[in-house]
Order: structure tokens, then C-alpha cells, then sequence
């Protein structure tokens, strides 16, 4: 076969082939002598912490729990600054870094979805907001929601091995509490009322802590059978907040899903208005990012608890099983404090109040 027909063959001009030949015996010799230069490998900045990251990371797997990047970053910045490491940020590129070397991956466990009914969120916005922002000034423009917190469950995300075919998991425990967050369109927060299933737990009796008298504590308790929302709780509620608004002078506009138990009369100086179905994601501010953010922080402060005393149970699981109602209430209240005004005017902002 001449250098054309090959040249035609493998789409390359006959001189490249010419050349070849030329320096092909160069070229053979030099690939047989030749070794490969040894690759450098990376210095890590900050091997200590990576190092016990990885080790938190594998306990914690290993003890059937889960552990999700957000709290990587915050544990891996305790531990600066306990150990008195400069110029560790704990960055996203630096957690991206981390999950590479140790084949980490991201596995969300579960989640969901939901339709919205944009006809009645456009009603909303072009005739039911305006009339109420018309009306009432920002510091009077409210909104409650509810959210259900399994406190003595794992998180449904985690970081896990890319060998890991399957997470290890732990029994799924139904200890939960229901909390009504209120807060503000200027940021002011109001204390969170816990619904729980008993009156007087034991934690609660130890702590002389009867007839629910927790206000002092920065939350207010309720008790029924489920845990949940009920109509008399919520007009207990309702009561409460127009009692205080009365001796404060003001009037409030209070800002509510359509969910049954908040299914009762305006009062004298709170004055409801339901949000249309369907569009909470949209025109709620707390479903904006405050209740999400509120997760977020009450996560962080259970899962700095569990690791400060991980080393001292055999499983995770064990850990859940003693986290006591008084504990999920307490952390509740820290949770809600760590909810900047910044976050809560944004989030109302974001559905166009503010």
C-alpha cells in the first residue's frame, strides 16, 4: 500500500505518513527509554482537618447515621477553631474537594413535590395583598405557619461512599412535636408555640416544669392526643396574641394557609386572611425559606450535640432514643433565634411584601 492510499485510508495528507517513516525509529527509541514523570501528589492545606472529617464521616456511616454537607463544613470549622487553624473557611469548593478525595457522594433519600394554582396566587397578588398592605403597616403585617419535627429521626440526606451500594439506616422513630413559627414582615419574632402528645413528661417534671408553664423558657407548650393543630388550640392561640396586640394598641393583619384547625373568626384587633390552595410555596413567607432555615439550624444543633458524644454509643439510633421533648423545645427556641431579621424580611420581600 503506497503513502496515498494510506494517506486516503486514515484522512491525513501522504507527507505526514513520509515523515512518520522518517522518524519512526527516533520516535520507538525514545518511547522505550523514556519513563514517565512520577506524578506530584496534592499537599493537602489542611490535612488535620481533613483527616478528621473523614474519620467523623466513616463513624458516623458506620453507626448507621447520616450526615449531610452543610454539617461537614460546620464541624470541620469547630474544629479550626478549637485546634486554632488560620485561614480555614470551610468553603463549598472546599467540601467539594473533600467529597472527591474520599468518594463522596450526595444521596437525598426522598423527597416531594406539589402543583400550584397560579390562577389564585395572581388573585392574590392583584387584589387581596395590595388591599392588606393598603391597610396595615409592615410591623402589622403577620405570618404563622405550622411544621411537624421528628426530633429523634435521622435527616432524609446524607452523604455516603460511592461503594456504599445501599446506606446503612436505623429504625425509623415517630417521637415529633408540631410547632407554630410567627414572625413579621419587618423581622419581629414572636415566641414559637410546641404541641406535643403529654402534659407532664418526665423531663418536664425534673425541670419543675407543670400545667405547661414553659414561657419562661422562650416557648409556649400545648398537649393533645396526635401532636398536631387543632382548632382550640390554635383559637387559645389566636386569644393570646389579640390580648397582647390589645394592650400594645395595634391591629394586625395575620396571614394564614387554608388549613383547617386555623378555620375560625378574625378578633377584635387580629384580623385573618387565607391564603388561596395551593399556593403557599409561592406566597407564604415562611414557606419562602424561613421554616426550611429553621430546619436548618435546629439540624445543626441536635447533629453538634450527637457528634460531641458520638464516640460514646454504638449506634447512632442510640443517640435518637434518649433526645427528650424538654431537648426538641429548647433547641426550637435557639432555632428560631438564629433566624436572622435579614432572613425573615427576604423571605416576606420575596412574596412581594416589603
Amino acid at each position: 500500500m503506497t503513502d496515498t492510499e494510506i494517506g486516503d485510508k486514515y484522512g491525513t495528507h501522504r507527507t505526514n505518513i513520509l515523515n512518520y517513516r522518517k522518524k519512526r525509529d527516533t520516535v520507538e527509541k525514545n518511547l522505550e527509554t523514556t519513563k514517565p514523570e512520577a506524578t506530584r501528589p496534592t499537599r493537602l492545606k489542611f490535612p488535620e482537618i481533613d483527616k478528621a472529617m473523614i474519620e467523623l464521616v466513616d463513624e458516623t456511616l458506620d453507626k448507621g447515621g447520616n450526615i449531610t454537607g452543610r454539617l461537614i463544613q460546620l464541624q470541620a470549622r469547630k474544629f479550626a477553631r478549637e485546634n486554632d487553624i488560620q485561614n480555614f473557611t470551610g468553603s463549598n469548593g472546599w467540601l467539594a474537594s473533600f467529597c472527591e478525595r474520599h468518594d463522596l457522594i450526595f444521596k437525598v433519600l426522598q423527597s416531594e413535590g406539589a402543583s400550584a394554582n397560579f390562577e389564585g396566587l395572581q388573585e392574590w397578588y392583584d387584589e387581596t395583598l395590595p388591599s392588606i398592605l393598603q391597610d396595615y403597616a409592615l410591623k402589622d403585617v403577620i405570618n404563622c405557619d405550622e411544621l411537624g419535627l421528628n426530633y429523634s429521626q435521622l435527616p432524609n440526606k446524607s452523604l455516603i461512599k460511592k461503594s456504599q451500594a445501599k446506606p446503612k439506616g436505623c429504625k425509623l422513630r415517630k417521637d415529633r412535636i408540631t410547632v407554630l413559627l410567627t414572625c413579621s414582615a419587618t423581622g419581629e419574632r414572636k415566641m414559637p408555640l410546641v404541641i406535643g402528645t403529654a402534659k407532664n413528661l418526665r423531663p418536664f417534671v425534673q425541670a419543675g416544669l407543670r400545667d405547661g408553664r414553659t414561657k419562661h423558657l422562650g416557648f409556649a407548650y400545648k398537649n393533645n392526643k396526635t401532636a398536631w393543630m387543632d382548632t382550640d388550640i390554635f383559637t387559645e392561640y389566636l386569644e393570646e396574641l389579640n390580648t397582647d396586640m390589645i394592650l400594645q394598641k395595634r391591629y394586625i393583619a395575620l396571614i394564614l394557609d387554608n388549613f383547617k384547625a386555623h378555620n375560625v373568626a378574625s378578633l377584635s384587633n387580629v384580623h385573618l386572611y387565607f391564603l388561596p390552595p395551593n399556593v403557599t410555596s409561592h406566597a407564604q413567607p415562611l414557606d419562602a425559606g424561613i421554616i426550611k432555615n429553621f430546619r436548618d439550624h435546629f439540624r445543626t444543633l441536635m447533629a453538634s450535640d450527637l457528634f460531641s458524644r458520638l464516640r460514646t454509643f454504638e449506634c447512632v439510633d442510640d443517640y435518637y432514643k434518649g433526645v427528650t421533648l424538654l431537648e426538641a423545645c429548647l433547641w426550637t427556641v435557639e432555632a428560631d433565634k438564629a433566624i436572622t431579621t435579614e432572613t425573615r424580611v427576604n423571605c416576606f420581600a420575596q412574596c412581594r411584601i416589603g
